[in-house]
């Protein structure tokens, strides 16, 4: 069984580090041939390209079958990700308070 490669997030992920976000989680995909999981349990801040990029990376997988979730968010950020309809996309229980 081909086990999942986590990931940890740490600090901010916007239109100037998501470049480099994005081909961290590129690179993980190509080493690993197992899912990926995002750890953001020290997240300090994601904007619309931080977004973009779990939805970019989440779509390569799933065409390759393989599974993808982000784990840890903070409920601030929740709300963000219920508003925008890819909680449940992303792995993410939807947040019951809104």
């Amino acid at each position: 069984m081909v086990e999942e490669f986590r990931i940890f997030v740490r600090g901010d992920i916007d239109i100037a580090t998501s470049p480099q976000f994005y081909s961290r989680l590129a690179a993980a995909l190509t080493e690993h041939d197992g899912g990926i999981v995002v750890d953001c349990s020290e997240l300090t801040f994601i904007d619309a390209s931080g977004i973009r990029v779990l939805i970019d990376i989440h779509r390569q997988l799933e065409a390759d079958g393989r599974p993808f979730r982000v784990e840890h968010l903070a409920p601030r950020y929740q709300r963000i990700f219920d508003t925008l309809d890819v909680s449940e996309v992303l792995g993410l229980p939807a947040h019951t308070a809104r």
